[in-house]
């Protein structure tokens, strides 16, 4: 048996994961495990579909079990996002393989990188630029550049190389003994919004289906069952509201939030009448459109800093299939972490699990709210995990 695991969003799942979940098992995986965000994501919005849909279609092409990246982790940055799909994968304890799509496509390249960005003098080079009011990747991109030249530098201006360099970094960090497998990314740029052979970034995929583009059913076959729509865009007063009600130093505790930026933000929320406005008001060089959405997303679902920095607790299931119940009975005698079917499981552990999963079900009560129709509380309790049978 050779598990090997993904860290997705799958927001949604399309050609691109087809294509690197059949590239897994050519590599020799035998088990796959996707450890998948939530129902918010990195990019500080709902996510398309729900998680139980999105893991759905995850099942029925390719993988065998579906767990959760935690949503302190799934809405954090690249690095804290690393951290949570890393140590969801510690703790089942019977990974072999870490598989990642990324522009480089070269193991090598990438574990070089991640051993600088890692090295405490290269710290001091990273802050130079960041006084000069760059945002921290760029800075981190621009210290490689200067330090090891733009080929080396090149590998982190491009999105999934970082995820990569960072996946490797928090390995090491929880001294994972794993193998890494990288899939080159060929057919499509991220956020692309073109078609290439078939293949549609997920950012034009999300468009296609929120403007209901019948088009989408012949995108990807995964969407032929009725998926529910989500839209962020549907709290966006519930969002300035959260935002006017905070003080400067309620803005500190919100992850995400330092170097002043909390002015910024309290400024913003007393002026902007769209978040829009709100996203413009406070972007600047160094504050980033995607970390002032994070901001917004952590303020509104009430994740503070103090969650970020919290451990995994525990590794959430949300389905599988018959090779998938294979891999969980081999974890049954492997993990470090407690394997949470049902909402019953939560109640025998710790006050930290029972506050992540606390976070979680509030993001879910608000999440169904960003459907075509509200829905009432409670799904995150009452949901069943997904079972797919191959028989």
């Amino acid at each position: 048996m050779k598990i090997s695991a993904v860290i997705s969003e799958f927001n949604p799942f399309h050609k691109g994961h087809k294509f690197i979940i059949d590239k897994m098992r050519e590599n020799g995986a035998t088990h796959i495990v996707a450890v998948m965000s939530g129902n918010f994501v990195q990019r500080g919005e709902s996510a398309v579909f729900s998680k139980w849909d999105r893991a759905r279609t995850a099942l029925e092409n390719g993988v065998d079990l579906v767990v959760e990246n935690p949503i302190p982790f799934a809405t954090a940055t690249a690095q804290r996002f690393a951290y949570g799909g890393v140590n969801v994968i510690k703790g089942l304890g019977c990974i072999n393989e870490l598989s990642f799509g990324s522009e480089s496509g070269s193991i090598d390249e990438l574990v070089k990188v991640s051993e600088i960005i890692e090295k405490d003098e290269f710290f001091a080079v990273t802050q130079k630029f960041l006084d000069d009011g760059l945002s921290y990747p760029k800075a981190r991109e621009m210290a490689v550049r200067e330090q090891f030249g733009d080929n080396w530098g090149d590998i982190l201006s491009s999105p999934n190389n970082i995820l990569a360099c960072e996946y490797i970094s928090e390995c090491n960090k929880a001294k994972l003994d794993i193998d890494y497998y990288t899939i080159r990314r060929e057919n499509v740029e991220h956020d692309s919004k073109n078609e290439n052979n078939g293949f549609y970034s997920a950012s034009l995929l999300r468009e296609i289906i929120r403007n209901n583009d019948k088009s989408a059913d012949e995108v990807f076959e995964g969407y032929r069952y009725n998926c529910k729509v989500y839209d962020f865009t549907k709290l966006e007063t519930s969002t300035l509201v959260k935002l006017r009600s905070f003080t400067r130093n309620g803005f500190i505790k919100i992850p995400d939030v330092s170097e002043g930026i909390e002015n910024r933000l309290y400024s913003a929320a007393q002026k902007a009448c769209s978040l829009n406005e709100f996203f413009q008001l406070v972007k600047t060089k160094r504050y980033t459109l995607s970390r002032i959405r994070r901001i917004c997303l952590c303020a509104l679902l009430g994740i503070e800093k103090s969650d970020v920095e919290r451990r995994v607790p525990y590794v959430r299931v949300i389905g599988f299939n018959d090779k998938g119940r294979e891999i969980l009975k081999t974890a049954r005698e492997t993990a470090t972490l407690p394997i949470v079917m049902k909402y019953s499981d939560i109640k025998e552990l710790d006050e930290n699990a029972k506050r992540i999963f606390d976070i979680e079900s509030f993001a879910t009560d608000i999440f169904a709210l960003t459907g075509e129709n509200n829905l009432p509380c409670g799904m995150e309790k009452t949901a069943n995990v997904i079972k797919i049978s191959e028989n």
